[in-house]
């Protein structure tokens, strides 16, 4: 793609780079946004087949896809129309006239137009996310407190429930690790014992076996061992007896469901790095959140300092980037958004 003059040869090298992808690493915008292009014609072509063959296809399944494909097309041009903009906007000669300011031999020039792009996301599902947890939170305390308190009453009965109830060692025996489709199934159940101190055959009994029938057909060898005898214990069963006394001596789970529950009380969630700079406001400002997350990149990943000409060049490529005739943005509104950088 062609560049005005006034584009350093960096920057005009970076956009490209996006813009048409770099030969055996990535793809480019244009070239994902054909593909997508090629994909949404597809799936029409499937839904009019469909159409005349209801019986045929899931016409639901088609739909859910192309409006997956829709959104997906949505934003591919959205990002490559930014790319366009920041190398043929009618605002960018300025844009690097500034920058050129405060980096006469050209650096940085490159690192704030990356910046400059990478600051423009969507920040709304982050501040929903942060709504949503805060709610579930919440919940997760108070149904914690709960069980807790209810588990603590069950145990005032006198009446002897489930050891799992109570026992951490218990619990833990008695639950599997179903995540990721049973990845760690096995390997889990082969550590458990190891972790809790219990021997290789209490671990994988076969539930079909009468045990009280196996254990009475045993021989049973008493020993007597004169006090002053020194006994040599098998290490493996020091370490098992070891890891039996520690596990002997850990909290009921009623506390540890009261510790989720203080943890979950005190907990509050907020976002980190770029998103956590955009959205520390209650008020949602497309602006603001863009100004101010930019401004972290370039703070923060590239060290800029905040000089007159840099925020004059943020309110200058914040306007092209935004592009959108009912967000103005002025140095008025860059200095009262980082008003404590």
């Amino acid at each position: 793609m062609k560049f005005p003059d006034s584009v350093p040869i960096k920057v005009q090298s970076l956009l490209s780079n996006f813009i048409e992808g770099v030969p055996n690493r990535h793809k480019g915008y244009f070239e994902m946004l054909q593909a997508v292009e090629s994909e949404l014609m597809r799936i029409e072509e499937a839904t009019n087949d469909a159409l005349r063959n209801p019986l045929q296809t899931d016409l639901n399944e088609l739909r859910r896809q192309k409006l997956e494909v829709m959104n997906r097309r949505e934003w591919l041009a959205e990002e490559l129309s930014c790319l366009k903009r920041l190398g043929h906007h009618r605002d960018m000669p300025q844009v690097f006239e500034l920058l050129q300011h405060d980096f006469p031999d050209g650096e940085k020039v490159e690192d704030f137009i990356y910046c400059a792009w990478a600051a423009r996301i969507d920040f709304a599902k982050y501040r929903e996310g942060l709504k949503k947890a805060i709610k579930i939170k919440q919940e997760i305390a108070e149904v914690s407190n709960n069980l807790s308190k209810l588990l603590h009453k069950l145990s005032d009965t006198g009446v002897m429930g489930p050891s799992e109830l109570f026992s951490i060692p218990e619990l833990l025996k008695q639950t599997d690790n179903h995540n990721l489709n049973d990845h760690n199934f096995q390997m889990w159940r082969s550590m458990r014992m190891h972790i809790l101190g219990d021997k290789l055959h209490m671990c994988f009994e076969d539930s079909s076996i009468n045990h009280s029938e196996q254990v009475s057909n045993q021989p049973v060898n008493i020993q007597i061992i004169p006090i002053e005898s020194s006994i040599k214990i098998d290490p493996a069963e020091e370490q098992r007896n070891m890891l039996r006394y520690a596990w002997g001596t850990a909290p009921d789970v009623s506390a540890l469901i009261e510790t989720i529950s203080k943890a979950a009380f005190n907990f509050q969630p907020k976002e980190s790095d770029m998103i956590g700079a955009a959205v520390q406001t209650r008020q949602h400002s497309q602006k603001t959140e863009y100004i101010r997350a930019l401004w972290f990149l370039l703070s923060d990943s590239h060290k800029f300092l905040l000089t007159l000409q840099i925020r004059k060049a943020i309110c200058l490529v914040a306007n092209v980037v935004l592009d959108s005739p009912e967000i103005g943005v002025t140095l008025d509104d860059v200095n009262k958004a980082l008003k404590e950088a």
